[in-house]
C-alpha cells in the first residue's frame, strides 16, 4: 500500500503519528510554539502564504507541512488553503486509488481544523459531507457517511447553516431513502430539520434569494419522494400548529404538503387552511374551505364560506359556480327550498349561459310539496320546471341530454285533461303558481 501513496499523501498521513510523540509547538497548546520552534513555524507560515497568494500550491506544500505538522494552531488559513491545495489534487488525479488517498487527507485536514478549532465544528462537518459527495456521490455507503456529517453540520450550525450544506442534505437523506437505506420516518425526521431551520434563517435574512430557493426545492423535493404521509406529517406538523396558527409560511408549507400527500380531509388541514384565510381572505380559500365543510356534513360553516367567497369573487361565472354549489347545499341538505331557489336564481343572473343554475331551479321547484292545495295546483309545479329544464338546454346545448331526461320524468306528473277541465282551465293556458314560488307558465297535459 506505501508505494502506492504518494510522497506529498505519506507526509500529510504520518503527521498524525507524529502527534503522539509530541511534536514541537503542539504539546503546549501555542500558536507558534516557543524559542527556534516559534521562529521556524513564522518563517514557513510566511512562505506558504506567498506561494497559497498566487495559488501556487505546488511550491507552497513543503512550507505548509511544517506548519501544519508542528504549529496546527497557527491560522485557520492552513486549513483553508490546505483543503484548497487537496482539492486541486483530487480534481486532476485520474487514479482511482491515488484519488481516494487524496480524498482520506482532505478529510484529515477538516479534522485537524475542527480539532483545533472547534469552534468551526459544525462549519467543517459541512465541507466534509459536501467534498465526500462532490467526489464520490455513486457510492451509497460515502452517501450515509456525507449524510451523517451534513445533519450534525445543521444541528450545530442551525441558521447559519448554508443553503448547498441544507439542500444536499435534504437531497442525500431522499436518496438513502429511495435505495431503502432509512426508513420514512427518518426522512420526515428530517425534513422537519431542515425544514426549520430554513424557516429560522429566513427571517433572520428574507432577501436571500439562495435560502428561498432551498426552501422551495426540499419542500417539493420532499412532497414528491413518497416518505411523506398523512399520518406522519400530522405527527410532525400537529404540534406545532397552536404556535404557528398566525404564521403564514408555516400555514403555507402545512398546507401544500397535506394537500399534495392526498390529507385534505384531515383537521390539521381544515385547521391550517382556516387561519390561513383568516390571515389572507381570498375567494380561493374560502371556496376551497366551503367545500371541505360540506364533506363533513358541517353545512353551517360551509353556507359561510360559500358566501365569503360569492362576496369576494370578482368573476361573474365563477360566482354563479357558487351560488349554483350553495343553492344545491341549501336544498339537498338544509331543506330550504326557497332560498335554494333564489341562489339558483342569482347563477342564472351571474352567468346566463349557466344551464346547471336552471336544472337546479327545475329540481327544486319539483320538489316543493308544500305548495298546492289540490291535484292541479299540485301538478302545475311539474309544468314550471320543465320549463326551466328547457332552459337550460337552450342556453347550454351541452346538458340537452340531461334536461330531456327531466323534461320525459316531470311531463309524467302532468296533470290529465279531465283534471285541468274540471278546475276550468284548457291546455295552452296562462296559469300562475303561487305559495313561494310566484311564477306564470302554461297549462299542458300528460
Amino acid at each position: 500500500m506505501k508505494a502506492k501513496i504518494t510522497f506529498l499523501t505519506s507526509v500529510l498521513l504520518t503527521a498524525v503519528w507524529a502527534f503522539s510523540f509530541g511534536q514541537k509547538g503542539v504539546e503546549d497548546g501555542s500558536q507558534w510554539g516557543h524559542g527556534e520552534d516559534s521562529i521556524n513555524c513564522l518563517k514557513n507560515y510566511s512562505l506558504y502564504r506567498e506561494y497559497a497568494r498566487l495559488d501556487n500550491y505546488k511550491d507552497a506544500y513543503p512550507f505548509w507541512i511544517v506548519c501544519f505538522n508542528e504549529c496546527p494552531l497557527a491560522s485557520k488559513n492552513l486549513y483553508i488553503d490546505g483543503a484548497r491545495m487537496f482539492k486541486e489534487r483530487i480534481e486532476k488525479e485520474t487514479n482511482p486509488e491515488k484519488q481516494q488517498v487524496l480524498i482520506d487527507s482532505l478529510m484529515l485536514i477538516y479534522d485537524q481544523r475542527a480539532k483545533y478549532f472547534p469552534e468551526d465544528e459544525g462549519r467543517v462537518l459541512g465541507y466534509k459531507g459536501l467534498d465526500l459527495l462532490r467526489y464520490q456521490r455513486d457510492n451509497l455507503d460515502v452517501i450515509e457517511t456525507a449524510n451523517g456529517f451534513l445533519k450534525k453540520s445543521i444541528q450545530l450550525s442551525q441558521h447559519n447553516s448554508s443553503a448547498a450544506v441544507l439542500a444536499t442534505f435534504m437531497t442525500s437523506s431522499i436518496t438513502l431513502f429511495r435505495y431503502e437505506r432509512i426508513p420514512a420516518d427518518r426522512v420526515v425526521e428530517d425534513y422537519a430539520l431542515v425544514s426549520e431551520v430554513v424557516d429560522k434563517a429566513i427571517a433572520r435574512d428574507p432577501d436571500n434569494r439562495d435560502l428561498a430557493l432551498v426552501k422551495n426545492n426540499v419542500d417539493q423535493n420532499f412532497a414528491a419522494c413518497g416518505a411523506a404521509n398523512c399520518d406522519a406529517l400530522i405527527e410532525l406538523f400537529g404540534p406545532q400548529y397552536e404556535a404557528n396558527k398566525t404564521n403564514g409560511e408555516f400555514l403555507k408549507k402545512v398546507t401544500e404538503l397535506l394537500s399534495n400527500t392526498g390529507c385534505k380531509d384531515s383537521e390539521l388541514y381544515r385547521n391550517t387552511s382556516e387561519s390561513l384565510h383568516k390571515l389572507e381572505p381570498a375567494a380561493k380559500s374560502a371556496y376551497e374551505l366551503a367545500r371541505l365543510f360540506k364533506g363533513i356534513n358541517q353545512f353551517d360553516k360551509a353556507i359561510r364560506y360559500y358566501n365569503q367567497a360569492i362576496e369576494m369573487e370578482t368573476d361573474p361565472k365563477e360566482r354563479s359556480r357558487y351560488y349554483v354549489e350553495l343553492g344545491d347545499l341549501t336544498f339537498r341538505e338544509k331543506n330550504d327550498l326557497p332560498k335554494a331557489k333564489q341562489y339558483a336564481m342569482k347563477a342564472a343572473e351571474e352567468d346566463p349561459t349557466n344551464g346547471v343554475a336552471f336544472l337546479l331551479a327545475g329540481n327544486i321547484i319539483a320538489s316543493a310539496k308544500d305548495c298546492g292545495e289540490n291535484e292541479l295546483e299540485k301538478k302545475a309545479l311539474y309544468w314550471l320546471a320543465v320549463d326551466y329544464f328547457v332552459r337550460a338546454k337552450q342556453v347550454d346545448p351541452a346538458l340537452e341530454e340531461t334536461a330531456n331526461q327531466y323534461i320525459n320524468t316531470y311531463s309524467q306528473h302532468f296533470p290529465d285533461i279531465e283534471t285541468i277541465f274540471f278546475h276550468g282551465f284548457k291546455e295552452g293556458d296562462a296559469y300562475t303558481i303561487e305559495c313561494w314560488i310566484n311564477e306564470r307558465t302554461r297549462v299542458r297535459t300528460r
